[in-house]
């Protein structure tokens, strides 16, 4: 059994090697025992993700969520051709990428949540390239243009998508959207200044193209193209919103 001083020595020990465990964890400790539960609580749960990091196979929303994506900054590639697998909502904020070509090219998840800057031109190429989804919501923060948003959604297959650009104005929508043959319901919440085709998007129902058509603004002189299936779906009033703004229709 021992005696009583070498259960002591034996408690000292174990808690030396807990004190340099929490340690070694990045998590300040004292000598006080009774302070190493809120030691331990303190330390991190998730994984910090380092630059450049490219993801492969199925992704669980769990282990997702204990990923830290805070400091990368070239989210090229990130999730191609990965399968997020878990039904719930995948959200991820990537506050300093400067590049997101094919993050999520290939990619599939039911429902996606992406937040990253509006602050760096032409790095959203095929982002979203061939992505297999049913609602895909991205948020561009900050307040620097980005320039062109080439192909972003090229042959997306989600029936919802949400492109919110505060207090921003994309310059380019250079084959955005082309091929998103499945796709409803597009909300748009920036202002539109460029010339945008979406005349693969058959589908979209007239409540999506009168948004649209909402965010134009006026004076650009510029020319939306919906085809002729997507115009069918708008009466003249409609129609006169956008000429009436100087817009072409087409």
């Amino acid at each position: 059994m021992g005696t009583t001083e070498d259960k002591l020595n034996a408690i000292a020990s174990s808690k030396a090697a807990i004190k340099a465990a929490i340690q070694a964890k990045g998590v300040a400790c004292n000598d006080v025992l009774s302070t190493y539960a809120n030691c331990i609580a303190a330390i991190a749960t998730t994984l910090q993700v380092p630059n450049a990091m490219h993801f492969a196979g199925d992704i669980p929303l769990g282990t997702f969520n204990k990923l830290d994506f805070s400091a990368i900054t070239n989210a090229n590639d990130l999730f191609a051709a990965c399968n997020l697998t878990s039904e719930g909502a995948y959200s991820l904020n990537l506050p300093k990428v400067t590049t997101s070509m094919r993050t999520f090219s290939k990619a599939s998840a039911q429902t996606l949540n992406v937040t990253l800057p509006a602050d760096y031109d032409n790095g959203y190429t095929l982002m979203f390239g061939e992505f297999n989804g049913q609602t895909l919501n991205v948020t561009l923060t900050k307040n620097t243009n980005p320039q062109d948003l080439i192909s972003t959604f090229e042959n997306c297959t989600c029936v919802e998508i949400s492109l919110t650009c505060s207090g921003n104005k994309i310059q380019k929508f250079t084959d955005t959207f082309k091929g998103c043959t499945a796709l409803t319901t597009l909300h748009l919440e920036t202002e539109i200044v460029a010339d945008l085709n979406l005349s693969d998007c058959t589908r979209l129902s007239a409540a999506s193209l009168v948004g649209v058509i909402a965010k134009l603004v006026s004076g650009a002189g510029k020319t939306l193209t919906l085809g002729e299936t997507n115009l069918a779906k708008l009466t003249d009033e409609q129609k006169a919103v956008a000429t009436s703004k100087g817009w072409t229709l087409a």
